[in-house]
C-alpha cells in the first residue's frame, strides 16, 4: 500500500425541516441532501460525496453536525 492520505472531513450542517425530514447542507463544496433519519442521512452524505468526487471520494469523509436538537423520534423512548 502506498502513503497513508489524509482525510478532509465534510461537514453537513443538519436541520429538522419537519418531523422525519432531515436536510443536510455542506458548503464547500455546496451539496444538499435529504432523508428521513441521521442514518439515512449519513449514508446520503457519503453518497453525495461519490457523486462529487469520483474515485477521489476516498480522501473524505462526511461529517454531519446537528445544529438543533432534534426531536426524538416515537419509537425510540423506552
Amino acid at each position: 500500500g502506498g502513503a497513508m492520505v489524509p482525510m478532509h472531513e465534510i461537514t453537513f450542517e443538519v436541520e429538522q425541516a419537519r418531523t422525519r425530514q432531515l436536510t443536510g447542507r455542506s458548503s464547500n463544496p455546496k451539496l444538499r441532501i435529504d432523508a428521513s433519519n441521521l442514518e439515512e442521512l449519513q449514508h446520503e452524505a457519503r453518497d453525495a460525496l461519490i457523486q462529487h468526487y469520483g474515485p477521489a471520494h476516498v480522501g473524505y469523509r462526511a461529517r454531519l453536525r446537528r445544529r438543533v436538537k432534534l426531536m426524538p423520534s416515537a419509537g425510540e423512548h423506552r
